[in-house]
């Protein structure tokens, strides 16, 4: 019997053994393979004098290809409160949905930036006693860093910033704050704080969430000014550019963020702020997060230098929730009138 017989006789014999024992015999599987040519670079150390220490930003690098043609978009992406940047990688499977969307051409190669900052609200606070400068670290400092070394555009038109929960608020808090900076921002569930108690009223456990980022004691006023509610009531979209604003939520959010989401919704409809909003059966999770991602993501591609615009994009000022907007500050769907984290 020859060598190569050999060989096929003893996989065979291998295989039956493994019947025989009660095992299907089944190869590892191998890990997946991303067909788009992307790839994460895991926390890195962006420098920041505003903090006086680095802090780690997870990025996502498309294609070689892409990266060789030239300056590319940036969409910074923020998380919520106990959360990370990578949790956008890990949780959120960004990777795979930017590499269809990409490969799919319903959005233009981009470069994401996903810090992690703890429990700062994306507010500057270091003159209180808080977190530190982080309006100021993620909304200047992170831009300029991420075009001096990969390769990102610094210009309006190929920027753009979102997040989840607390991260939505910081992302319009920054967007709102500086509108000249931004071409669009995008809100996943997001914790707009517009349903604020006096200090006495907010629990404990909402204190330490907040994280002395408006204060210690808790500054009322701090927090309503930094308010993306407060903000888009200054934007001022016929005299200079306002940022394009995607917003969606799950319907039975775990935090009751139906009040605030309709209420940044109508705001925003009241000033012409192009907007799309999506608003579907989910709760506070990532669920639901992963299934609004691609639709934020597309909208936001769309906006970059006001150009083409894809197949599939969310229509611009339109609504999809079946509920009527809530005002800000009212409170009908709110059971309780606390500080959501």
């Amino acid at each position: 019997m020859t060598w190569g017989k050999q060989k096929s006789l003893l996989v065979v014999l291998l295989v039956l053994g493994f019947a025989a024992l009660g095992h299907a015999f089944v190869p590892l599987p191998r890990p997946p393979v991303t067909v788009y040519g992307s790839h994460i670079i895991a926390n890195v150390e962006m420098p920041s004098l505003a903090l006086g220490h680095p802090i780690p930003v997870t990025l996502y690098i498309p294609d070689k290809a892409a990266m060789a043609s030239g300056p590319l978009p940036v969409i910074i992406l923020l998380h919520g409160v106990n959360s990370q940047g990578m949790d956008w990688v890990t949780r959120g499977q960004i990777q795979a949905t930017l590499d269809h969307l990409i490969a799919g051409r319903r959005m233009p190669p981009v470069i994401v930036a996903m810090p992690s900052t703890g429990t700062s609200w994306y507010v500057d606070s270091a003159d209180i006693g808080g977190p530190g400068n982080y309006e100021t670290a993620i909304g200047s400092e992170l831009p300029a860093w991420l075009s001096a070394h990969w390769n990102a555009r610094s210009d309006r038109d190929g920027k753009a910033i979102a997040g989840y929960s607390m991260g939505a608020f910081g992302a319009l808090h920054i967007a709102f704050k500086h509108p000249e900076d931004w071409a669009a921002a995008g809100s996943l569930s997001g914790t707009f704080l517009t349903v604020v108690g006096n200090q006495a009223a907010i629990p404990a456990l909402n204190r330490r969430l907040i994280a002395g980022a408006f204060g210690t004691p808790f500054n009322r006023d701090r927090l309503l000014k930094a308010s993306p509610v407060t903000l888009a009531r200054a934007l001022r979209p016929r005299e200079r550019p306002a940022p394009a604003v995607f917003i969606g939520c799950g319907k039975r959010d775990q935090l009751h963020l139906s009040a605030e989401t309709n209420g940044m919704i109508d705001e925003l409809h009241q000033l012409g702020i192009p907007l799309a909003t999506d608003i579907i059966d989910g709760g506070h999770d990532w669920k639901t997060w992963k299934q609004l991602l691609p639709d934020a993501l597309v909208f936001i591609g769309d906006h970059f230098d006001q150009t083409t615009r894809s197949d599939r994009t969310v229509a611009a000022s339109t609504t999809t929730n079946t509920e009527a907007p809530v005002s800000p500050g009212q409170s009908a769907s709110l059971p309780r009138p606390h500080i959501i984290p």
